[in-house]
């Protein structure tokens, strides 16, 4: 099998907000034969440039189109908000050569987030949100599953010590809450409390 993940999050980017991104990107590297594919977005603005999009599909570009070979050729889409799913389109002719696509949402959580263009193209759409699994796969008819997010606790020593818990936290965190879990891991026999801090005050 031959994985092109188009990604939202490119080598240089190091923002938190795009750690999941890079974990699930880190191991797919590691067991998979896997291209990497990271479309530049159309930053003009204008009633023009939008109107040129729409039509066009242009919303995304890739400065080189990936090689398919043979087969199964399987697309993944991993981006942290639904608008990224556009970016199939960067792939022009190449888009319906893969025998699968599939999408993975790392960050939404409303229903109507999905844009219909991503629909005829997707076989697959993955979501972090359980709750709107059903929901999507009514209104749009694409395949629909709920992936929760993970991060590969390895990479930082985790597996060293022996505990009976770890705790993941991303994105928005209760402040009581996140000072407890802090003391928590501070203890000899504590857990990994593992946190995002962009969300932090």
């Amino acid at each position: 099998m031959n994985l092109f993940v188009l990604s939202e999050c490119e080598p240089e980017n190091v923002d938190v907000g795009y750690l999941m991104s890079r974990s699930l990107e880190g191991f797919l590297a590691r067991v998979l034969n896997v291209t990497f594919l990271y479309p530049s977005k159309d930053r003009k603005v204008g009633l023009l440039h939008r109107s040129k999009n729409r039509l066009l599909k242009s919303w995304f570009t890739l400065a080189q189109l990936p090689k398919l070979e043979k087969g199964p050729n399987v697309l993944l889409i991993l981006g942290v908000t639904p608008h990224f799913l556009l970016s199939m389109y960067a792939l022009k002719g190449w888009l319906k050569q893969f025998d699968v696509r599939i999408g993975y949402v790392l960050d939404g959580f409303l229903v109507s987030e999905p844009d219909q263009r991503v629909v005829p193209n997707l076989d697959y759409l993955f979501v972090m949100n359980s709750e709107i699994t059903q929901e999507i796969q009514k209104v749009y008819g694409i395949n629909t599953y709920f992936l929760p997010l993970a991060i590969d606790t390895f990479n930082v020593g985790v597996s060293q010590n022996s505990r009976w818990i770890d705790i993941l936290g991303y994105g928005r965190n209760h402040d009581r809450l996140h000072k407890q879990l802090i003391q928590l891991a501070h203890q000899p026999e504590g857990p990994f409390y593992f946190y995002s801090t962009f969300a932090l005050n």
